[in-house]
């Protein structure tokens, strides 16, 4: 009589498989970790690239409309300072802070205003760069500040100091 190979072979592979799946998913658990921290690098660099990219747009604009200040961010993709209205990379909504300094008075402090609360200071202050509006920690300090919504990028920013006295609007 011959015996049947294949069938007595059927539990070993199963089990083989179970092993190799329960392998593989170890090893993502383990690269996940890794992973979120490449694209939080990446997503760290892309909020500095778009935040110079809006403060480049807002000089232009300075330059082109007669030391004129941009009423709001939308006008410098209007009228083609800046490619695309890009969103804030690092948080959920999209929504910059503005980066305003007051017209007369303390012109070193640089306010960080809400998108929601522009209208309220822009009579007093002009728009002089972004901030994100994420206030998680990042993995990168930048300019002496580790939160992201601490990471001001305005008109006159010195890379190599680090970032003056700001006064987060909250009203």
């Amino acid at each position: 009589m011959v015996k049947n190979t294949v069938n007595g072979n059927k539990g070993y592979s199963l089990i083989i498989a179970i092993i190799a799946l329960n392998l593989f998913t170890i090893m993502l658990l383990i690269a996940k970790p890794l992973w979120d921290t490449v694209l939080q690098r990446d997503l760290e660099k892309e909020l500095i690239f778009r935040g110079k990219s809006y403060v480049r747009a807002i000089q232009n604009y300075i330059k082109k409309n007669h030391n004129k200040y941009p009423e709001n961010l939308i006008v410098l993709y209007e009228k083609k300072f800046i490619r695309r209205p890009y969103k804030d990379p690092m948080s959920e909504e999209g929504k910059w802070n503005i980066v305003m300094r007051y017209k007369y008075g303390n012109t070193k402090t640089l306010l960080i205003v809400p998108e929601f609360l522009y209208q309220k200071y822009k009579q007093k202050a002009n728009i002089v760069g972004i901030a994100s509006s994420s206030p998680d920690a990042g993995f990168m300090v930048y300019r002496g500040k580790k939160r992201y919504d601490e990471w001001a990028f305005y008109i006159g920013a010195k890379e190599n100091q680090d970032m003056p006295e700001l006064k987060f609007v909250v009203e």
